[in-house]
């Protein structure tokens, strides 16, 4: 991602519905003990950072990391859905070919299955989950 600032474009995006993550008490995230396990703790730590998630599909979804499963599936809050669609597909004299396209959700449930990517800002990611080595 290009911005490093929390003052970038996935921070200023309208939230669908009214609802954000500030809406949403701390206690309410989890009702279990805070995990032990390295790799649990990481994920906890991740509750309600911005995530871009890359779909098989080519689709985009950008929002607040809210849930996990066994089966990777992914729910999202206040998301933002890309994709580019072909105008050959609508109309073939229109040009561009191609255009994007960019809807609002209040929540999106992402399938493990066709998760291909995810990404969070590099700070972000430090600020949660310091290293040794920053």
């Amino acid at each position: 991602m290009a911005s490093s600032s929390e003052d970038d474009y996935y921070y200023h995006q309208p939230h669908a519905m009214g609802v954000t993550s500030s809406d949403i008490p701390a206690d309410a995230v989890t009702s279990k003990p805070i995990p032990t396990d390295p790799a649990e703790l990481a994920m906890y730590k991740l509750l309600g950072a911005r995530l871009k998630c890359t779909l098989s599909d080519g689709r985009t979804a950008t929002g607040t990391f809210i849930c996990l499963d066994r089966l990777k599936n992914m729910i999202l809050m206040d998301v933002i859905e890309r994709r580019v669609i072909n105008r050959v597909d609508y109309s073939p004299e229109m040009s561009p070919k191609e255009f994007p396209v960019q809807r609002e959700l209040a929540q999106a449930m992402i399938p493990g299955k066709h998760l291909v990517k995810v990404e969070m800002e590099k700070e972000v990611y430090q600020k949660r989950l310091p290293t040794q080595n920053s």
